[in-house]
């Protein structure tokens, strides 16, 4: 009795156990439909690499008969309804012809600005900008401060700058004598408070090149300056 009462409470123990068990917690995966994407893109590239190893050979004919319009053409010219010629003249626009007829210019790249090379008194400058854009000529103050012979005076000229901000000069030294190679030239120049820079610290404008005639050629990279019957060439890239 003692056996058989023994027995039947380790089974009840074992009962008991394989209630208490609990499955692992498994948390749920966060966006499922990222997976499911995945095996679709899968899928997707698996059907277009079976596809890429079809190949069905069908002849020209018969492409040309599951198109209606191109099988209506034949049909029509069989049949003579429409004639072929062997040359018929086709009208152009004025830019086609001038494309055909390769008279554009060839596209050149940009040539940048160019620079010649001055002289202030004893203050050689090795690059001056050039500015067919400025009307002016254009000397920061700490540059000016530099001059020894040069006095400034009152200017009512307003400068508006390309992005329609106006700057006040200082003032304008008039009269101030600018050596270029061999010739000479009297030059107004605005003074203006702003960051030298120490590459290029002057701006000659239109007025400066106006006095030495100038023949500009961006192709070959010269520049022309004539006073008188003499003239001297510069390599505007190169000072």
């Amino acid at each position: 009795m003692e056996n058989g009462s023994s027995g039947k409470t380790q089974n009840e123990d074992n009962q008991y156990m394989k209630v208490l068990e609990v499955k692992a917690y498994m948390p749920p995966i966060q966006f499922p439909q990222r997976l499911k994407k995945k095996a679709t893109d899968e899928q997707y590239q698996k059907f277009v690499e079976i596809l890429k190893k079809l190949q069905v050979n069908i002849s020209f004919s018969e492409v040309l008969a599951n198109i209606p319009t191109y099988a209506n053409f034949l049909k029509g010219t069989v049949s003579s309804k429409k004639k072929l010629e062997d040359f018929a003249m086709v009208s152009h626009t004025e830019k086609c012809s001038v494309v055909l007829q390769n008279c554009l210019p060839i596209k050149m790249e940009d040539p940048r600005s160019f620079i010649v090379s001055c002289q202030f008194e004893n203050i050689f400058i090795d690059k001056c900008l050039c500015d067919l854009g400025s009307s002016v000529n254009l000397m920061p103050l700490s540059f000016f401060k530099k001059l020894k012979f040069a006095n400034v005076g009152p200017t009512q000229v307003v400068l508006q700058l390309v992005d329609r901000s106006v700057c006040y000069p200082i003032g304008i030294v008039e009269d101030q004598l600018v050596k270029v190679n061999k010739f000479y030239f009297l030059t107004d120049f605005l003074v203006l408070d702003m960051e030298q820079d120490i590459a290029i610290p002057i701006i000659l404008g239109r007025a400066f090149l106006a006095m030495g005639r100038p023949n500009i050629d961006l192709l070959e990279g010269k520049l022309t300056l004539r006073v008188g019957k003499e003239k001297q060439e510069f390599n505007i890239f190169e000072p």
